[in-house]
């Protein structure tokens, strides 16, 4: 068992945290936004919706996106892959002290990153579109238009963050 992790494989343990909890968010805005899974009659069931996916685990999240969506084999297994990977990070701390060394370590933390930012950049591009496609529709012209502006505020600092963290992997 490796003990003596470098400074650096602990600050990828934070990137990867930072990255998945960005991933997370977006995943609920999904939901909420792009694949409700009911018709919103008004505020009070949008709310409910928001409250009950706000608390829902990782695992939950992914229930929720296979029940609402046809995802193929291949994305459903990204997506356990992802989630597995992001239990040990956070659940099982021993499993990443098991690598034999600092290097492998850091290679996992890292393989887990890149998955991160992967799904993040596709949910960011399903909000764009829902947010694309719901441009003046009365109902949904107040959340597309706060929508749009949390995107384009936080999009451009999103992708240079994303850059910068990429580089820093090869």
């Amino acid at each position: 068992m490796n003990t003596n992790l470098s400074d650096g494989t602990y600050i990828w343990i934070g990137k990867s945290v930072q990255v998945m909890q960005i991933c997370d968010e977006c995943l609920k805005t999904v939901l909420l936004l792009a694949f409700p899974g009911v018709r919103f009659q008004d505020h009070v069931i949008y709310s409910e919706n928001q409250k009950r996916l706000d608390k829902a685990t990782l695992g939950k999240l992914i229930r929720i996106l296979k029940q609402r969506v046809l995802l193929t084999d291949e994305f459903s297994e990204t997506l356990e892959n992802y989630l597995d990977n992001r239990n040990s990070l956070i659940h099982k701390w021993d499993r990443i002290q098991e690598f034999e060394n600092d290097e492998d370590a850091r290679r996992f933390v890292q393989f887990f990153c890149l998955q991160a930012v992967d799904l993040t950049k596709l949910f960011l591009e399903i909000i764009i579109a829902w947010v694309a496609q719901t441009a003046g529709q009365p109902k949904m012209k107040e959340d597309q238009k706060m929508l749009t502006e949390l995107l384009e505020s936080g999009e451009e600092n999103f992708m240079e963050f994303m850059e910068d963290f990429i580089l820093e992997i090869r």
